[in-house]
């Protein structure tokens, strides 16, 4: 290729962070200043993924000084962005100011930051959040209620949980999906509501059965790493429940499951 663009700069830049390549996508970006090519928005969106990647909270603080330097506005897109990286790099104070300054918010915006609260333990402000996404008109999707699901998770509310699962499907019509259903499962699991759990276990389609199972297997073997004092025997029996509602969870499925605790 002759003659590099801005846009054909960003395609290769976004191949790199697509491929978990963050390293060499920044070595593009640099290479991409010093051919006198300025970057557009796309350009810096893909390189605070690769911020995130890294986990390098400096580096995302200057691609942010460097956007509101060289005249970018912070748009839904732009500002929807720099909230994910800077949950994703741990600071939250950062993201909640970038979301104040947002003139336009998305739905991602909003997902992003009910997620991004939800995840820093702060359950309570992000149901707060939604409730303010609601009152400003923004209709939530399936993404938007894997995030509040996961603030009640935070915050032990199994009463709200119960309510925002069945709000969401009978006052939205979202169909849950697996993300959905394993916040339940956890939900009900800490809170020892077995009956519950049964009745969940029991109204899920049973496609979905199979991919619930390993997420949750998945999520309680993470808990186990992260968590040494979570006691062995409560597990098994929690792992021996589920695997009997679940019955044609095969060893050949478990086998081709990816276990990513890393």
């Amino acid at each position: 290729m002759p003659t590099r663009n801005v846009v054909s700069w960003t395609a290769i830049i976004n191949a790199y962070v697509r491929n978990q390549r963050p390293h060499e996508a920044f070595e593009l970006f640099w290479r991409m200043l010093l051919a006198n090519v300025k970057p557009n928005e796309y350009t810096l969106v893909n390189l605070l993924k690769a911020c995130s990647e890294l986990g390098s909270l400096k580096l995302g603080r200057w691609i942010h000084d460097y956007a509101l330097k060289n005249g970018f506005d912070l748009g839904a897109f732009l500002g929807t962005a720099l909230i994910d990286m800077y949950s994703k790099c741990g600071s939250l104070d950062d993201a909640r100011q970038v979301f104040r300054e947002m003139q336009i918010k998305s739905l991602a915006t909003w997902n992003a930051m009910i997620t991004s609260l939800g995840v820093h333990g702060y359950g309570e402000e992000a149901l707060s959040l939604f409730t303010k996404m609601e009152e400003a008109n923004v209709r939530p999707d399936a993404i938007t209620f894997v995030g509040v699901l996961c603030a009640c998770l935070q915050t032990d509310k199994v009463r709200e949980g119960d309510m925002y699962f069945k709000y969401m499907r009978e006052h939205y019509g979202i169909t849950p999906v697996v993300e959905h259903y394993t916040c339940m499962i956890e939900l009900y699991s800490r809170a020892n509501l077995l009956n519950a759990l049964d009745e969940l276990v029991k109204g899920m389609p049973r496609e979905l059965s199979d991919d619930v199972a390993a997420a949750w297997i998945k999520s309680r073997l993470i808990d186990d790493i992260d968590d040494t004092e979570n006691s062995l025997e409560h597990q098994g029996e929690e792992l021996q429940y589920w695997e009997t509602r679940t019955e044609h969870l095969s060893q050949y499925q478990l086998q081709g499951f990816k276990w990513d605790v890393g």
